[in-house]
């Protein structure tokens, strides 16, 4: 909930009391770049379970095997930066 609220924020523009127009040009230019950069990130973990599919040879199995690995690493970057 937070994320959304903060990337909604953010696209909606800063305040004029926070920054000028510059400052807006700027963070908006970064906030595109992130975005961009996500969509290739998200492309990581298709392809692993894609991978695990291919190696394992049964759908089933390496759905299985891939999700769980993936889901196992997203538990332990979570716990890492708490």
């Amino acid at each position: 909930m937070r994320l959304i609220s903060q990337l909604t924020w953010m696209g909606s523009g800063w305040p004029e009391w926070v920054s000028d127009e510059e400052f807006d040009e700027k963070i908006n230019q970064i906030n595109s770049i992130i975005s961009y950069t996500m969509i290739a990130f998200n492309l990581v973990p298709g392809l692993f379970v894609d991978i695990c599919r291919k190696k394992l040879k049964d759908d089933y199995n390496g759905n299985r095997i891939g999700l769980g690995i993936l889901f196992g690493l997203s538990t332990i970057f979570l716990v890492i930066t708490r």
